[in-house]
């Protein structure tokens, strides 16, 4: 039977949290906003200016931004960005409020009626990337069978003691495209060196299966468990490794790093 697969236009941009991690710093400023440099020609960028310009080269139309009350900052900062040409107008920018940070499945959860029906992407806004991972998901989604498609993630091979600080997954036909077979929230002795690296494509199945998951012990949604459920329920789920680097800026050493060596290419005196 023809399975009609549409093609993916939307993204999903998680940008709610408290950022405590840049405190005092976040405070007053949203985390997201933080300064970075950008790789492809030295100039100062908010980090989300880079997570937008993202989805945008890789065809997006619509990105619904995941805000929460008090961090209208990043809306203000992005629609100035787009009326001044920094950012291209051709991405249409939405946004909604996630009312308390309760997890990164409850922010997806808050663009339910914003996908329609079709599969989207989500984008972590504190991260960014040398090569584009949504076009390689898209790749992905060409070649694999659509029947009970749950979804794709960008995956990255860490050391185990560092694979606790993800969600971790457990794949099979480890090749250029992994079968997901299992997947854990950072677990505290991971058995599988694969994580996965913030980017996410996935079937609008995802939706009811969110709503049948129970918080964590901080009282969290994770999107990992509901990931979980769609796997015992029969859903496919694959990963492609990630080509090129991930520049992490979601805690201050990160960011470091990132400021150290991209800066360093163009301001070397």
């Amino acid at each position: 039977m023809h399975l009609f697969c549409p093609i993916i236009m939307k993204a999903v941009i998680p940008v709610g949290g408290r950022g405590t991690r840049f405190h005092p710093w976040t405070h007053i400023n949203a985390k997201e906003l933080i300064p970075v440099v950008d790789m492809l020609d030295g100039r100062i960028r908010a980090a989300i200016d880079l997570v937008v310009k993202e989805a945008y080269m890789a065809g997006i139309t619509d990105a619904l931004l995941i805000t929460a009350i008090g961090k209208s900052s990043i809306k203000d900062h992005l629609t100035k960005q787009q009326q001044v040409g920094e950012l291209s107008n051709d991405i249409r920018l939405h946004y909604t409020d996630q009312k308390e940070p309760k997890g990164l499945g409850d922010a997806v959860l808050c663009a339910e009626s914003y996908t329609k029906h079709e599969p989207f992407v989500v984008l972590l806004g504190d991260d960014f990337h040398d090569k584009n991972p949504i076009l390689q998901m898209r790749q992905v989604y060409d070649k694999i069978d659509k029947e009970k498609f749950g979804g794709i993630v960008i995956t990255q091979k860490v050391e185990l003691e560092n694979a606790k600080r993800y969600g971790v997954l457990t794949v099979a036909n480890v090749g250029e495209i992994f079968e997901v077979k299992a997947v854990v929230e950072k677990p505290e002795h991971p058995e599988s060196p694969y994580v996965i690296s913030g980017r996410y494509l996935l079937s609008n199945f995802i939706f009811d299966y969110i709503k049948k998951t129970l918080p964590d012990k901080k009282g969290e949604i994770q999107l990992t468990n509901a990931i979980k459920l769609m796997l015992a329920d029969g859903y496919k789920f694959y990963a492609v490794e990630l080509e090129g680097k991930r520049y992490d800026v979601g805690e201050a050493s990160g960011w470091f790093r990132t400021i150290k060596e991209i800066g360093s290419n163009f301001y070397n005196a």
